[in-house]
């Protein structure tokens, strides 16, 4: 049921928006984040929202209570942002937050009680089972808050909003029905003439039709369809393609991008090791994706040495050196380039010392460390940048770190 037909202008404008009502449907701009349309009859979980909307630049954001869900997100368009609809706790999930500019999109977003789960054209973005709202009910919380629906632009954005509709959502109703096809992953680097095997799944269980249709845009991969429903993937040719899998229905997809290319990254560590994000060997170098802080340590210890290497930020925030790291990268030096404007050097909880100077995207750049005892050096482009004394680490691991980013290195060196 739908708690009764959502009429565009019943939307109201809370905090700093600007509304207007056109042919396309009802257009909605703000200078900040703090501007929301708000639809006036509250909701409970579980519910299903969805919205026909498109974005001029950066930012829709679908929110629910104290969660939101940002597409574009200004930061890092590739990165989708998820806020905890009842705790609020917010993270990131690196290459499902883009949709093209300028085009009506489809988003469902359904809040169960059981999982969330988040479709653009079809296609999962999100697929949750384990989010801290969910952890409240099984608790055992009496009663679930009755929260207010929102959409909003945000940072200069301007969106435009044909259709939402809100209802409640009883799972039940639909478990014959395939809701999503997940695959394991969603982004894959693959070598030319290596093979992956991919692992799929049509959500729910329940669901009555679940066959699926894979196939592949390009010749650049070959796919074998296993009989255990797995996918064997792999590269024949250098280039990139697209996996596409469609359930029975035709109304569910899942989507992988696979680059198939010939390694080259040049270094002179050993044993690297991923703690977290996405780091694979491409064309270009050493790529790392992810939200947050993500690293990926060498075995290569060192206590005096000059660190280097040919960076670039081509998604979002940072990028940067580590060294003297521990194995599991909760004790490090980081010597960064950020695009808000500054070199870095930083260790968890202190930022040792910060020089402004300008940083863009998509540019390579040399960063190299030297490090003395408890004299520690930066220099950008050979231009010396930091010159400090800190005393916290004496020895450690070498490693690379992004900051909600994708970042590129090369030419990854160290000398003791």
């Amino acid at each position: 049921m739908t708690y009764h037909p959502v009429n565009l202008e019943t939307l109201v404008p809370v905090g700093n928006i600007t509304l207007s009502k056109t042919d396309e449907g009802l257009v909605m701009s703000g200078a900040n984040d703090t501007g929301v349309a708000i639809y006036p009859t509250a909701v409970t979980i579980p519910a299903k929202i969805d919205l026909t909307a498109k974005t001029d630049s950066t930012n829709i954001r679908l929110k629910y209570g104290s969660g939101q869900v940002i597409l574009n997100w200004e930061c890092n368009m590739n990165e989708l942002r998820v806020h905890d609809p009842i705790i609020g706790t917010q993270y990131g999930i690196a290459g499902k937050g883009k949709i093209p500019r300028n085009e009506f999109v489809h988003i469902s977003w359904i809040i169960d009680h059981r999982y969330m789960l988040l479709l653009v054209d079809g296609e999962v973005r999100l697929f949750r089972e384990n989010e801290p709202y969910m952890e409240l009910i099984k608790a055992g919380i009496s009663e679930l808050p009755e929260c207010m629906v929102g959409v909003a632009p945000a940072w200069g954005s301007v969106i435009t909003v044909k259709e939402i509709n809100i209802s409640k959502w009883n799972h039940d109703d639909n478990s014959g029905h395939p809701l999503a096809l997940l695959i394991s992953k969603p982004k894959l680097t693959l070598p030319l003439g290596e093979s992956i095997t991919l692992e799929s799944r049509v959500f729910p269980e329940t669901a009555v039709n679940r066959t699926v249709t894979w196939s592949s845009d390009r010749e650049i991969i070959d796919i074998i369809e296993c009989e255990d429903g797995t996918l064997k993937v792999t590269g024949q040719q250098l280039g990139s393609a697209i996996i596409t899998g469609v359930t029975g229905d035709g109304n569910k997809t899942a989507v992988c991008k696979v680059k198939c290319v010939q390694p080259n990254f040049t270094t002179n560590l050993t044993g690297l090791k991923t703690i977290n994000g996405d780091w694979s060997e491409e064309d270009n170098g050493m790529v790392g994706e992810g939200a947050g802080d993500c690293f990926i340590v060498s075995n290569v210890a060192a206590a005096d040495l000059t660190y280097e290497a040919d960076l670039s930020i081509e998604e979002g925030i940072a990028a940067a050196l580590v060294f003297r790291a521990t194995a599991d990268a909760s004790g490090f030096y980081c010597a960064n380039i950020d695009i808000s404007g500054f070199v870095k050097l930083w260790r968890p909880g202190k930022d040792i010392a910060v020089k402004h100077t300008e940083i863009s995207r998509k540019k390579l750049y040399h960063l190299k460390v030297i490090a003395s005892g408890d004299h520690i050096q930066v220099f950008l482009d050979n231009k010396q940048l930091v010159d400090v004394r800190d005393t916290a680490y004496s020895n450690g691991l070498l490693g690379l770190n992004i900051f909600y980013a994708t970042g590129v290195f090369q030419n990854v060196n160290y000398k003791a």
